[in-house]
């Protein structure tokens, strides 16, 4: 079966595509977590963990400023 001169550059175009959209999806995702966070500075509630309520280890905030739970209930939902 013959093979169109193009057929190699328009898959290389759909695969940066479908990298663009994996990206995309990502940043729409951190996004949201940012402004979940920022809610919870705003209420006063956060790095507190909102599984059990206890306080977020700072260690887990500085690598993921974004998380809600603190490793216990996050390893539960695992």
């Amino acid at each position: 079966m013959p093979v169109d001169d193009d057929s190699g550059e328009r898959a290389t175009e759909l695969e940066g595509a479908e990298a663009l959209d994996a990206v995309d999806t990502a940043l729409v995702i951190e996004i949201a977590d940012v402004r979940r966070a920022l809610a919870r500075l705003e209420a006063g509630t956060y790095g507190l963990c909102v599984g059990c309520g206890q306080p977020i280890g700072a260690r887990r905030l500085a690598a993921s400023p974004t998380a809600a739970k603190c490793i216990d209930c996050q390893r539960a939902l695992i």
